[in-house]
């Protein structure tokens, strides 16, 4: 079974998609963060008490972000709706739209059906994205 709920591990902001970023292609699963998200077979999923988000404004755009600041949200959670993917074993690409503050990093964590990954093969880790303190959206 490949990813089903994903796992954003961030040292800093994620958004899954900028509000203005147009409609999706066809099947293709998407969530713009804010105050209220706009979920399309995506949704951002806060557990309490360690990954509550919390809605700001950056580059002029409200998103959802971490709270690494007051050491109690490491993380932002994903789920994709059953109905749009659940057990395949197929390649599955994540798109990841962020304002660029900052010279940290952040990486996705999510669910794999790798054999050999951590947890029997349920969590595997994206390549570490660095970023560059540009002020401007990234992708």
């Amino acid at each position: 079974m490949l990813p089903r709920s994903f796992v954003a591990a961030l040292a800093g902001l994620l958004a899954a998609a900028w509000p203005g970023a147009g409609a999706p292609a066809p099947g293709t699963a998407r969530v713009v963060l804010g105050a209220t998200n706009q979920e399309q077979g995506l949704r951002q999923v806060d557990h309490t008490p360690m990954h509550v988000s919390r809605v700001m404004t950056m580059g002029g755009r409200e998103c959802r972000a971490t709270n690494l600041g007051a050491g109690t949200q490491f993380a932002l959670d994903f789920d994709v709706d059953d109905a749009f993917l659940h057990d395949v074993n197929l390649p599955v690409k994540v798109r990841a739209e962020y304002f660029d503050a900052g010279r940290d990093w952040f990486r996705l964590r999510y669910d794999s059906a790798d054999p050999t990954a951590l947890d029997r093969g349920r969590s595997k880790f994206s390549t570490p994205v660095q970023k560059a303190d540009s002020a401007a959206t990234s992708t």
